[in-house]
């Protein structure tokens, strides 16, 4: 299944904040990774990531954050 490419302007709502379950497709169509390779990259099962999806606006806290460990907010860096 081919995704589209996002928004640009969606990347200003990310800045400076956690990530939340509705920012995985984002996140996804952004880099174009595939769902497991995202999740390698978040510290985070694929279970996971589905759980997230079914709860939009539930903060990812057990993804590895910045400072490398579980637990912590994750915040995304994007530069343009």
């Amino acid at each position: 299944m081919a995704l589209t490419l996002p928004d640009e302007h969606q990347l200003d709502a990310l800045r400076g904040r956690a990530l939340r379950g509705k920012d995985l497709l984002f996140l996804r169509q952004w880099t174009g990774l595939s769902i497991a390779d995202c999740c390698y990259l978040l510290g985070m099962p694929v279970m996971r990531w589905h759980y997230y999806q079914r709860r939009p606006d539930q903060l990812i806290e057990d993804a590895v954050g910045v400072g490398g460990q579980a637990g912590q907010r994750v915040a995304v860096e994007i530069g343009h």
